[in-house]
């Protein structure tokens, strides 16, 4: 089942939806394109963020 990742970043009141992303069974690997994803987003509530 691939994964859609959506990021609401408020900082820059933008919207952004990832490419269907499959993963590959290396969990540290994936983990990486998941944070890179999500890596700049500002949250609604910053201090609660990665």
């Amino acid at each position: 089942v691939p994964i859609v990742m959506v990021a609401l970043d408020f900082g820059k009141k933008q919207v952004k939806i990832s490419d269907p992303v499959w993963t590959s069974g290396d969990i540290n690997a994936d983990m990486e394109t998941f944070m890179g994803f999500f890596q700049g987003v500002e949250g609604k509530i910053p201090e609660y963020g990665i």
